[in-house]
């Protein structure tokens, strides 16, 4: 038989064998799950888009959205040179002093304890905040959480 994905030219007569009609819709099935599914593969990120890899060092599961403070890095120059020079990837744990000027990520996808998944550092994302006061101008991430509330 034939090449079922065979391409057709203009005018040509076209006829659908039935593995390519399965072909189309098994492809058009796999990319709406994977547009769909908050816990799909991240493909590769490019690091100008300020979205990183984040270790959940929290102990517990995290939702998407919920918010980390930074640290170490989870490959180190020692570990892999090439690894840590192409891909930035930190360990991310619950807020110990949000005072302190800590660097934060908000996850962008539900994330196991011990997990590694993408984390946002810069730009625009949806989050979760507890308003207390429709006057509170600004919004922190509480001490030892991973939620954000506001402040005055």
């Amino acid at each position: 038989m034939g090449d079922a994905l065979k391409k057709v030219q203009a005018g040509q007569r076209l006829e659908i064998p039935a593995e390519t009609y399965n072909a189309f819709l098994d492809a058009v099935r796999a990319e709406r799950a994977r547009r769909h599914d908050i816990e799909q593969e991240p493909g590769d990120e490019f690091r100008q888009t300020g979205i990183i890899k984040v270790r959940n060092q929290t102990g517990v599961d995290q939702d998407r959205y919920s918010v980390l403070a930074l640290r170490s890095p989870i490959v180190t120059p020692s570990d892999n040179l090439q690894e840590f020079k192409n891909r930035v990837n930190l360990d991310g744990v619950k807020a110990v002093d949000p005072a302190k000027c800590e660097r934060f990520a908000i996850l962008l996808d539900p994330l196991k304890a011990g997990g590694i998944g993408r984390g946002i550092v810069a730009g625009v994302v949806p989050v979760r905040v507890n308003v207390i006061r429709e006057t509170d101008p600004f919004a922190e991430i509480r001490r030892d959480s991973s939620a954000v509330h506001p402040t005055v």
